[in-house]
């Protein structure tokens, strides 16, 4: 399981990376506004900054209430392709801030490909794919 892990701190890293230059609140707002009308590849679309990374495949965009204010959040839900095989990941933001990142279905995955294979080593060699095509 620390491979993992690994993956997952790895994940949130990049994907906070990747927020960082590209999400505002604006952007939440549009992905809400699409989501709520059943316009997901319009949503989608919004969130081209990761099409050379990952698919975005679902969102839940929603508000919570903090003491003084309603915040906004946002679960994404990608699927990462690496060779012919694929997981999906998922990343809770609450305003800008990613929380977390969760492997979905960590344990399928353990099975398949059991305790010893590297996924940080097969995404390090996507992000450095991704820098020699100078997308990053």
């Amino acid at each position: 399981m620390e491979n993992f892990e690994r993956l997952q701190s790895n994940l949130k890293s990049y994907i906070e990376e990747k927020l960082d230059a590209n999400y505002d609140f604006n952007l939440w707002k549009e992905t809400l506004v699409c989501c709520r009308n059943n316009q997901l590849d319009s949503a989608i679309e919004s969130w081209d900054f990761f099409k050379n990374d990952f698919t975005v495949i679902n969102f839940i965009v929603d508000v919570r209430a903090t003491e003084d204010e309603w915040t906004p959040t946002l679960h994404i839900e990608f699927r990462w392709d690496f060779g012919d095989n694929s997981m999906r990941i998922r990343a809770m933001l609450v305003r800008n801030a990613v929380q977390y990142v969760q492997v979905v279905d960590m344990l399928s995955l353990y099975e398949e490909f059991g305790d010893d294979y590297d996924f940080s080593k097969q995404f390090e060699q996507m992000k450095l794919i991704e820098a020699i095509r100078g997308r990053g």
